[in-house]
């Protein structure tokens, strides 16, 4: 099952993430996340690979 992640300045789109990539994002920006979830003036940017899968799906491949 993917997870799908929301980007600010595209709302109507979501991003699949693969269970694996999923799990890395949270293992290596806990803190940040944590941060995010509690406090409303913060904004997380995001450096990522995105691609299409076959069946059109967009996705982050990777991320930095």
């Amino acid at each position: 099952m993917a997870t799908r992640a929301v980007i600010k300045h595209v709302p109507d789109q979501a991003f699949a993430l693969d269970e694996q990539l999923y799990r890395g994002l949270g293992r290596r920006f806990e803190g940040e996340l944590s941060a995010l979830g509690a406090a409303d003036n913060l904004h997380m940017l995001i450096i990522a690979t995105l691609g299409v899968s076959e069946a059109a799906v967009p996705a982050i491949a990777d991320f930095r």
